[in-house]
């Protein structure tokens, strides 16, 4: 059964993309009522396709709410999105003043050791 996930933190790495939350439940006889044996929450995120693969996040708990401390739990560690967009752009203008400087003629003369 795939249910409703508002209640979730949105991915800190796309802030969007598609996400399901799973209840799994015990098989039962005629009458009984179902146990849940599981909550799966899985995620792909949006607009980080690399190749032919998408991310993917996964969470697992013995009932929803555990489930979603695990999923809150799995991001606590991760750096904001704007702050990734921050680092990237850092890197590509540290990576064009490297090249920049690379490209440019010694200004000082080499020695030959003599």
């Amino acid at each position: 059964m795939t249910d409703d996930n508002s209640d979730l933190s949105p991915c800190p790495l796309c802030g969007g993309g598609e996400t399901q939350v799973r209840t799994n439940y015990m098989p039962v006889k005629m009458g009984q009522k179902p146990e849940i044996i599981g909550v799966e929450i899985n995620h792909w995120c949006d607009g980080l396709i690399r190749g032919a693969q998408r991310r993917s996040v996964h969470a697992h708990g013995r009932d929803r709410d555990d489930a979603i401390a695990a999923w809150d739990r799995h991001f606590a560690s991760f750096v904001p999105l704007a702050e990734v967009e921050k680092l990237r752009a850092w890197n590509a203008r540290l990576r064009a003043q490297v090249a920049e400087y690379f490209r440019e003629p010694a200004t000082h003369p080499v020695e030959d050791g003599r």
